[in-house]
């Protein structure tokens, strides 16, 4: 198709493929987008791992990893979250981990003092955590 771009990559380098009206392809090396979060570690309980203005956003979408406190098992998984001035509700997709066996997560989303608070629980404790939030305004 006119215009039509494919995707993929690794964490080097992002390649992109073009196919101009005349079927000619050009290949396009770029860098790819990187985040660094500040790591939030797990004390034992529920810890908040992210928060945001229920006044300002309705909604959003998290990209969380975990790392075990002994730096063996790692996670990562999506979440949606969104709150109706009273509740805050969430769904978990594409979970995946390297042992799920020594690194289980328990995630919960909760409005407390205007804020959507989300929550992460190890098993066992000390996980480390990092977020990266797209949030939506109401």
């Amino acid at each position: 198709t006119e215009g039509s771009s494919i995707y993929s990559g690794t964490s080097a380098s992002i390649k992109r493929v073009n196919l101009d009206p005349s079927g000619t392809f050009d290949f396009l090396v770029g860098t790819p987008t990187t985040y660094d979060q500040t790591q939030i570690t797990e004390g034992g309980s529920a810890t908040t791992i992210s928060s945001f203005s229920a006044t300002t956003y309705r909604s959003a979408e998290l990209l969380i990893t975990a790392e075990s406190a002994a730096g063996t098992e790692f996670e990562v998984a999506k979440m949606l979250v969104i709150h109706d001035g009273t509740t805050a509700y969430r769904t978990l997709y594409g979970v995946m981990g390297t042992d799920e066996a020594n690194l289980s997560v328990t995630y919960t989303a909760t409005l407390s003092g205007g804020n959507v608070l989300v929550q992460a629980e190890s098993t066992p404790s000390g996980a480390k955590f990092k977020v990266k939030e797209i949030l939506i305004k109401d």
